[in-house]
């Protein structure tokens, strides 16, 4: 029995492909990395960096979420960022 394929490609490839959590690239990691200041970077960096903005991105949004709930509002506003990002001890100014 034959498995279906669109153009060519193997239909359940495509569709396993979309299971997986959407990652930070490399390039992109390496881009922040250079911002800061880093001239190179070990390939066992990239999962660590990867781990470490996923946590931060999950603490921060959920205290994020919590203050627009508190307000009475779905939407994140730019506030609430600052708002969070101030609790935390990492003050940022524009």
């Amino acid at each position: 029995m034959n498995r279906p394929s669109v153009r060519g490609k193997d239909v359940m490839a495509i569709r396993g492909r979309k299971n997986k959590e959407p990652k930070i690239s490399m390039s992109s990691i390496r881009k922040l990395a250079r911002r800061a200041g880093v001239r190179r970077i070990s390939k066992d960096m990239y999962n660590n960096v990867r781990e470490l903005l996923k946590k931060f991105l999950e603490d921060n949004l959920f205290e994020m979420i919590q203050v627009a709930e508190y307000a009475k509002r779905k939407t994140i506003t730019t506030s609430n960022v600052l708002l969070v990002l101030k609790r935390r001890g990492q003050t940022l100014y524009f």
